[in-house]
């Protein structure tokens, strides 16, 4: 970074964080690695040299559900195979029996800090939420030895233990990583048409495109709290509310 001319981050919170959190850059002004380096003056987080571009969503791919006359009908077909077959195959595991119940939805990255498998196993104990909605996840691949890093390993495995420890076939679908960027677009919309939300229950996130892209889409999106997007979606009065805590038990119950 110090030999760089120019950097861009997504947020002001990535590069210098808030009284509350450190940044991911500012973590970075000061470290050891014992017996090997010490740094006494790693990076400034207030050189000029840093910059902030938000990414944003192309309005042509992700626009809200209610305009139908735009919708990429053409992807129906492929989406309903995609959320509704009974078939499981390389693509998805898992079946959704009860076609009329609103999708909780989320798409990431299958790691730790995504925390698709902590919203998959909050959804696999909550009873009542489970009689409610059903639940597709985006992200990963099924079989562990086609990755080759440890964390998302680790996480692969423990997707396939809680589908088994909790019976969730049924009423959970997991997909694998989606790259068309023009049928997520008409996913989200799919989404939306079933009443659904997009949850995205990373422990951290620098910005968070997906929930950009589904907000843009008309779908009831749901961050947990904390998040710059908060702030975002506050002043863009999108259709969206933090998840905290206190809100998922009034919500769905203690069970």
């Amino acid at each position: 970074m110090n030999s760089a001319d120019f950097i861009i981050a997504s947020t002001y919170q990535e590069i210098a964080g808030s009284k509350e959190r450190a940044g991911q850059y500012e973590s970075h002004m000061s470290f050891t690695l014992p017996g090997l380096y010490r740094v006494v003056s790693g990076i400034n987080v207030f050189d000029p040299r840093f910059n902030i571009a938000a990414p944003g969503a192309d309005d042509s791919i992700y626009f809200p559900f209610t305009s139908q006359d735009r919708r990429f009908t053409k992807f129906h077909p492929s989406i309903e195979e995609l959320l509704y077959s009974q078939n499981e195959n390389d693509e998805h595991i898992g079946y959704l029996v009860d076609k009329k119940k609103p999708i909780v939805f989320s798409m990431a990255r299958l790691d730790v800090v995504k925390n698709l498998t902590g919203l998959t196993e909050w959804y696999a104990k909550n009873k009542r939420l489970r009689d409610l909605v059903n639940l597709v996840i985006v992200g990963g691949f099924f079989d562990p030895s086609k990755s080759k890093d440890r964390e998302e390993i680790s996480e692969i495995k423990k997707m396939h233990s809680l589908i088994e420890e909790y019976q969730l076939k049924g009423q959970f679908r997991w997909i694998a990583a989606q790259t068309d960027r023009t049928r997520n677009g008409e996913l989200y919309r799919c989404i939306a048409d079933t009443r659904g939300a997009f949850v995205q229950p990373a422990h951290y996130e620098a910005f968070g495109l997906t929930v950009i892209e589904a907000m843009s889409c008309g779908l009831l999106s749901k961050p947990t709290v904390g998040r710059p997007l908060v702030f975002l979606a506050a002043r863009q009065k999108t259709p969206f509310f933090p998840l905290d805590k206190k809100r998922v038990r009034a919500f769905s119950g203690p069970n």
